[in-house]
């Protein structure tokens, strides 16, 4: 097995501000983005900068997370909620009914209590599609063109097995796949319904046991040298403390989404060099750390980044947010960026003209916004910038803005400084 190159890793130092009155930010005056920040907009490097490598030395990223096989119902199958479950009709063959631990609505995710290994052999079913976090995540990876910034190779670590499309795709773009085979592939049935889609999660055994030593001995060659390792929606604990405590790696990213326990993710979000996360999940990740959080508070609630900035410093004063660096998406209304080193925290704000109202966003999208959030700070480290996170934050929003379709006289992006 080829290992990646030794490096030793750099750590960042904490710095805390104290966080100002609750008021609505204004705009930023005249001169408060540098000049020389203008060139996230065009995805340019200064001149002088053009042939500086990345300051860390490491040019290599390794994702871990569940590989998921999405399985489509096909389009001429009728699909009749019912009481306990959904009835599917085929075209040809007999009706197959599928018992669910919830209601089947628009948009639901509910659990099958049987076996759905009948339904994929059936008629019933369509085309075939990788899915989790942690394949997007890489496969972004990969799409992300920051050269000299971001040269290097992509390495896909799965707890499960992988299923076939993901193993074709990863050969297609170059990404050294690896299984931990703790587990089958996880799959799913989904079909569209209204306006939205409905999945329904086939069970499987987890393993929550410790690493045994030839698996800990595995992935330690595995991981051995990365300069970046994100851990994307773990639901393997073991696997995730180990990606997240190996001595030989980089920068450490952790993006939970509430699939672990408490501790398992207080201790990830412990040892995390920067940690990314939606509003929703910032909110539990707040109210699990004991901090007052507003009730029914949403990414659209006005004040909602200064509520984001607040719960973002009290989990950093907890240890619990990162030590470099911490975002939290909120969709259309931009993101809000932490920056630990400098003791600032920043707004992204991501405003549509001419009373545009964006897009929506895709499956995925917040695992593309990791992906270049991970390169763009590569990029941003060349020690160009004054405001090398905020101006990183702003980059990645023109990016995921430009994949979702938006063309650049659509919207406009600036960044507000909330504390600092």
């Amino acid at each position: 097995m080829e290992k990646l190159h030794r490096t030793r890793r750099s750590k960042g130092t904490k710095s805390h501000s104290r966080l100002t009155p609750p008021t609505l930010p204004v705009d930023p005056p005249p001169g408060d983005v540098p000049e020389d920040e203008q060139f996230i907009m065009d995805g340019q490097l200064p001149p002088q900068l053009v042939a500086t490598g990345n300051r860390r030395g490491k040019n290599d990223a390794l994702a871990f997370g569940e590989g998921v096989e999405d399985i489509f119902v096909h389009t001429d199958t009728i699909v009749v909620p019912e009481a306990g479950g959904v009835r599917l009709i085929p075209t040809s063959g007999p009706e197959l009914f599928i018992r669910t631990d919830a209601p089947v609505t628009e948009g639901a995710k509910v659990n099958a209590l049987d076996s759905l290994d009948e339904i994929f052999a059936s008629s019933c079913i369509g085309r075939r599609e990788y899915g989790g976090g942690g394949p997007r995540t890489a496969l972004a990876l990969t799409e992300q063109s920051l050269s000299p910034g971001w040269p290097g190779g992509v390495r896909l670590l799965l707890s499960g097995d992988p299923c076939s499309s993901l193993t074709t795709i990863c050969e297609q773009r170059g990404v050294s796949l690896f299984s931990a085979e703790r587990h089958r592939c996880p799959r799913n049935l989904v079909f569209h319904m209204g306006h939205d889609r409905v999945v329904i999660r086939q069970k499987i055994d987890r393993r929550n046991d410790p690493l045994s030593t030839d698996e800990a001995n595995r992935l330690t060659e595995i991981l051995d040298g990365a300069g970046v390792v994100a851990v994307v929606s773990p639901k393997d604990a073991s696997i995730a403390r180990a990606a997240v405590s190996a001595p030989n790696v980089g920068v450490r990213y952790v993006q939970p989404t509430g699939a672990l326990s408490w501790p398992d993710t207080a201790a990830l979000l412990a040892e995390a060099d920067c940690v990314v996360c939606n509003f929703s999940e910032l909110c539990w990740l707040g109210q699990a750390a004991g901090l007052t959080t507003p009730p029914h508070f949403t990414e659209a609630s006005p004040g909602a980044p200064w509520v984001a900035a607040t719960i973002l410093q009290g989990l950093y004063h907890q240890g619990l947010c990162g030590k470099e660096a911490a975002a939290c998406t909120m969709g259309s209304h931009g993101s809000v960026v932490a920056d630990w080193r400098r003791g600032s925290i920043w707004q992204t704000v991501l405003e549509f003209l001419d009373d545009g109202r964006g897009v929506p966003t895709v499956v995925g999208c917040g695992d593309l916004w990791l992906a270049s959030w991970i390169a763009c700070r590569a990029w941003a480290a060349f020690g160009h910038l004054r405001h090398p996170e905020a101006a990183a934050a702003m980059r990645v929003t023109v990016t995921v803005a430009r994949r979702l379709g938006l063309r650049s006289d659509q919207y406009d992006v600036r960044s507000i400084l909330l504390i600092g």
